[in-house]
This record gives structure tokens, C-alpha cells and sequence, in this order.
């Protein structure tokens, strides 16, 4: 049976849309053009069509966009010669440490299954070019992978999961300390000639073809402690990583507030008076406060499961029904007409752009 998930974007906005014009942190696109540079390979190579200047990879605080991003994986690609780069560049980096507070809220988590929920609610501030998602089954934890723009091409997604699976991997064996094999890996794309060094590094069967880019974990690895944990430190580093995340998106606090309970507690019933309860304050004053900014809990609400019915409709397997009882729908046929009345498309429709 599957469960509702955990969502990284704040903001109720189809991010298929919205993160292709958007900008996202540059950090991990700096980090990786400081290490080709110190592979020798020239910043001009790997700048070339991005329209970014030279002094950037050193800005702090710099940005670019999904286009830009791309770009200059595409040139990383040619200029190394290296088809497996994500792979290579993933042994030379901590992936924890040089993400600032989000690197530092998972780390100080009590648990393996805290981390990664921490990880996943705080993903945009890694500046990937994927999202990420969890699914519980009865027996196994899924963490699914797709583009978080709707253009990423096939080399670039590739890269994208290698550098994901083999950093991911080494960040959580050194969290634990102890080896932390993923129980089976899922990706969407054929065998690449490097095929051999998934199966020899991350210990576990890989699946090349599948319907979707997934790693799978048995739930009781989610109870293994880390030897980093320091849960003193967890709500401070998760408030700075909520404030970074709105400065993101653009969010007022408010509002992104109300939209993440409603994530959160996504697939039951939601009133405006559980809402009010959350904050601490009256049915009345939200109300108010809401129309204040023109909006009102029920457009927030729609927004949210707008939102995740988008996300869910393009980039999982699910059927229609079993979205609908995700976000919070009983009857699979109201789910429908709402969805056709939010979007002016069936949901059969979008389903369409699913990636094969």
C-alpha cells in the first residue's frame, strides 16, 4: 500500500513550468566546475554558451539558471571525454559538507529514515537538476528520481543520476558508518559501456530499462542511527534551510507556511480550522490574514494538490485512482473533473508527458 510522500517545492506552482525559467543555487554547478579546473580542463571550455562570467564559479550566493545548468554539464561532457563523469566527479565530493545548512540539517539527524526525509524536504538547495521523492510500500522505502525541468536531455539526466546514486551512497555509509547498500536500483535509460561500474560499486542489483529512476531501501535501514547526529543542532539548521527555501521560491512565510502542513498532511481530510490550530491562532484571523494577501485556504489547498497531481501524474507509474487517494480525494471520479477544472486538461491527458 502506498503512502503520501514527502515534497520538496514550497511553492504550489506546476515546477515543470515554473523551475524551467527559474533560477536555482549555483553550488553544485561551481563545485563541479572547481573540480574539472582542477583536472585541468579550462573554465572558458566549460562556460562556453552559458552566458555566466568568469569570476563566477567563485561568486557566493550565486545563481544560474536550468538552461545555464545544462549547458554547461553538456560541456563538462564533451571537454572531459568521460561518459561516466557523474560517477567520476561523485569520488571527489562531499556532497554533505559543501551544501551549507542543508548538508548540516541531514547530518544532524537522529536516524538514517530522519535524513532522508530532511534531504528531501529541503532538495531545491542542493540546486539539482532532478527531484526527489519517497513512497512507502509495506515492505520497501522508494526514492524516486526525475528531471525537475521539463528539457533535461538524456546525457544530462544520466549524468545527473550517476553523480546522485555514487554520492548519495558514499554520504550515507560515512553518516552510518557502516556500508550502506542500496537493496535494488531502478533506471529508466539502457546500459551504459560503463554498466559495470554500478554493479561493482553500489553492491546491490541494477536495473537498467525500468519504468522509472528509483533506488530502493528496506525500512528497517531507516532506523540506523548516525554517528553525526547532533540534535541539537536539527531545528536550527532545518529553520535557516525554510527561510533559505523561501528566498528561493519567493514565498511569503505565510503562505508557505499553510502550504507546507497542507503537504505534509496532504492525503487526509484538511479544514481551515485544523490550519488554524497548526499556526496557534483563529479560524476568523486566518481567514482574514489570507484575504489580506487575496487568497484563501481553499486556493492554497488546490494549489498544493495541483501541485503533487502534476508531479505525480508525469513522473511515477501510479494509476489515477491511487493519485486521487493521495492527495486527499476519496472518489477517484471527483478527483478527475476537479483536476479537468484546475488545469483545463484531463489528467489522462497530462499523463501523456510521462517520461516512457
Amino acid at each position: 500500500m502506498l503512502m503520501t510522500a514527502e515534497y520538496p517545492q514550497v511553492n504550489p506552482s506546476n515546477h515543470l513550468n515554473k523551475f524551467s525559467t527559474a533560477v536555482v543555487p549555483a553550488s553544485a554547478a561551481q563545485w563541479l566546475v572547481q573540480v574539472l579546473e582542477e583536472d585541468g580542463l579550462p573554465r572558458a571550455d566549460l562556460l562556453a554558451d552559458t552566458c555566466l562570467g568568469h569570476d563566477w564559479p567563485g561568486q557566493p550566493d550565486a545563481t544560474l539558471t536550468a538552461s545555464q545548468y545544462q549547458q554547461l554539464v553538456t560541456n563538462a561532457l564533451v571537454a572531459s571525454g568521460d561518459p561516466a563523469l557523474g560517477i567520476s566527479v561523485s569520488r571527489q565530493m562531499n556532497f554533505l559538507s559543501r551544501n551549507g545548512f542543508w548538508g548540516y540539517a541531514v547530518m544532524s539527524c537522529t536516524t538514517l529514515g530522519d535524513a532522508v526525509d530532511t534531504a528531501i524536504r529541503y532538495w531545491p538547495l542542493t540546486g539539482s537538476l532532478m527531484q526527489v521523492h519517497k513512497l512507502e510500500t509495506d515492505e520497501m522505502t522508494k526514492v524516486t528520481l526525475s528531471p525537475a525541468f521539463a528539457f533535461v536531455q538524456d546525457e544530462v539526466w544520466r549524468f545527473a543520476v550517476e553523480k546522485f546514486l555514487f554520492s548519495t551512497l558514499l554520504s550515507l555509509g560515512w553518516m552510518v558508518d557502516r556500508t550502506a547498500a542500496f537493496e535494488s536500483v531502478w533506471l529508466s535509460y539502457s546500459a551504459p559501456a560503463h554498466a559495470r561500474r554500478y554493479q561493482e560499486s553500489l553492491g546491490c542489483p541494477v536495473k537498467f530499462g525500468a519504468p522509472e529512476d528509483a533506488v530502493l531501501l528496506k525500512h528497517d535501514s531507516l532506523q540506523w542511527p548516525l554517528v553525526t547526529s547532533q540534535p541539537q543542532l536539527t531545528q536550527m539548521c532545518r529553520e535557516r534551510c525554510t527561510q533559505a527555501m523561501l528566498r528561493l521560491l519567493g514565498n511569503d512565510a505565510f503562505i508557505a507556511s499553510i502550504q507546507e502542513f497542507i503537504w505534509a498532511n496532504i492525503q487526509g481530510p484538511l479544514t481551515l480550522d485544523e490550519i488554524a490550530v497548526h499556526l496557534g491562532t483563529t479560524s476568523r484571523t486566518l481567514r482574514r490574514r489570507l484575504q489580506e494577501r487575496g487568497s484563501s485556504f481553499q486556493r492554497i489547498l488546490d494549489g498544493v494538490r495541483e501541485t503533487v497531481a502534476r508531479d505525480y501524474l508525469v513522473n511515477t507509474v501510479l494509476s489515477i485512482d491511487q493519485i486521487a487517494s493521495l492527495i486527499g480525494f476519496s472518489e477517484p471520479t471527483t478527483f478527475r473533473s476537479t483536476f479537468k477544472r484546475w488545469t483545463g486538461q484531463s489528467a489522462a491527458e497530462l499523463r501523456r508527458l510521462r517520461k516512457p
